[in-house]
């Protein structure tokens, strides 16, 4: 499968150059590039595209062409410079726009004339967090490889988690094991959807249910190894 990877903003600046005020490094299709190719895509990266409808209409139209599945990063979320559902209702369609999960909420799917279409938040966590748990998966059907589920382990937690019901939620954490053999986890500290170090110094999610609560400490809970789709 061939993936076209395009990240949108105006406020995103390539790494190596100097940041202007109020601007931020391109982060996403750095990883994303890395994360598809181990899951032996053949990736097009088409850099960043700047908030602009005609632009990043432009740039969808040549990744329809080149590739089979367009994924952009950025855009899809509600603000004045949003212009990637816009765009999608004008030249393709929009099977679905916004998930009950965390991070990852203003995760976008659906067609252009000749590709699938896959429109990812823009905060760095819940880029990587919606393509593991969401595009992933999608990538291995278009593969014709089978649909594994992922297998779960039970942990039980070594701080309080403070929560909110509502949504799924995927917290990033590392699995250790104790003196007595007992599986622990712990999270990797504030999980803030732009926080890539919460991702970075993890090894597995606390996955939490949308009707779970707060959670003590000492609670078992659910746990997904990252890349629990790959094979």
């Amino acid at each position: 499968v061939k993936v076209a990877i395009i990240s949108t903003g105006d406020e995103l600046t390539p790494v190596g150059e100097p940041l202007a005020e109020g601007d931020i490094y391109e982060s996403n299709s750095y990883v994303l590039e890395s994360f598809f190719k181990q899951c032996h895509c053949d990736v097009v990266n088409f850099g960043i595209i700047p908030d602009d409808p005609e632009a990043i209409e432009a740039a969808f139209l040549k990744a329809d062409e080149l590739a089979d599945v367009v994924i952009s990063s950025g855009g899809v979320s509600v603000g004045d410079a949003d212009y990637t559902k816009a765009v999608l209702d004008k030249i393709g369609s929009i099977a679905f726009w916004k998930v009950a999960i965390k991070p990852g909420k203003p995760f976008s799917c659906g067609a252009l004339p000749n590709s699938y279409f896959f429109g990812l938040p823009g905060n760095p966590v819940s880029a990587l967090v919606t393509t593991d748990k969401i595009v992933l998966p999608a990538l291995q059907k278009l593969q014709g490889q089978p649909l594994l589920e992922p297998i779960q382990l039970t942990a039980m937690t070594t701080k309080a988690i403070k929560r909110g019901k509502g949504r799924k939620e995927y917290q990033r954490a590392n699995l250790s094991v104790s003196s007595s053999g007992e599986l622990l986890v712990t999270a990797t500290g504030s999980q803030g959807s732009g926080i890539m170090t919460s991702l970075a110094y993890g090894d597995c999610y606390i996955v939490l249910g949308e009707e779970e609560g707060a959670i003590d400490e000492g609670t078992p809970v659910k746990v997904e190894l990252y890349g629990a789709h790959m094979q």
